[in-house]
């Protein structure tokens, strides 16, 4: 006997056209007649428009009234394919740096997806005391691979510095803080005695030796002078 089929999905219709209730999914037809020894094709629209990286799920339940199998469902798996950018820091912190000696940090950019991440542009705001040495965009990242960068922090003043670093891809972007500040290098003295005193007998003389150590970030100009006779 000819059947009376309804395509029939577990959510509510979407607002434009026949289909499952969500916007991904939609169905060339939800109901029609099946003739005995027949078979009828129903198509199955995908459409991935404002969808993210990801899997999607949903049930397609078929009601009929065939007495045995009134109602079957089958479960309908959409995996959108995309590039995924994820970044190693939110913010870089220098923290103090002499002005003579730059300091480096490393940003890790990682794509996560399953497509080619291509990083399309970097833009440092201000650009005054950061920097991207060695780095040149465009360039590619395979799915589940990284790119280091190296940033580097190059104070001209004992003051704050703060920037934005703004990672623009085929995946979104992404802005990173920058912040440090800088100082001036000073040297630092150390003596490696306190107190000298040496035992000879007369009309000799004896050497000894200390050590004047700079433990600082400049040079350390000495001067030094006994205004004794007996010490040269």
């Amino acid at each position: 006997l000819p059947g009376q089929v309804q395509l029939v999905v577990s959510t509510a219709p979407i607002a434009t056209g026949e289909g499952s209730g969500v916007t991904w999914l939609s169905l060339s037809q939800t109901a029609g007649t099946v003739a005995p020894e027949l078979a009828a094709g129903i198509t199955l629209g995908f459409n991935t428009l404002d969808l993210g990286y990801g899997t999607y799920r949903n049930d397609l339940t078929v009601a009929s009234n065939d007495v045995v199998n009134g109602v079957l469902t089958v479960p309908v798996t959409l995996q959108v394919n995309a590039a995924q950018l994820a970044v190693s820091h939110s913010d870089l912190l220098f923290g103090p740096v002499s002005i003579e000696n730059p300091a480096d940090r490393v940003l890790t950019l990682l794509n996560t997806g399953n497509r080619d991440l291509t990083i399309q542009s970097l833009t440092l705001v201000p650009a005054t005391a950061f920097s991207l040495p060695d780095t040149v965009t465009p360039f590619a990242v395979p799915p589940g691979e990284y790119r280091q960068l190296i940033v580097r922090f190059d104070p001209t003043a004992a003051t704050e510095f703060a920037a934005a670093l703004t990672v623009a891809s085929n995946a979104g972007t992404e802005t990173i803080g920058l912040n440090g500040s800088g100082y001036v290098p000073v040297p630092d003295i150390t003596l490696s005695v306190t107190s000298l005193r040496i035992d000879i007998n007369e009309d000799e003389t004896e050497q000894t030796t200390f050590n004047v150590t700079n433990d600082g970030e400049a040079p350390l100009d000495l001067a030094l002078a006994s205004y004794l006779a007996w010490l040269t």
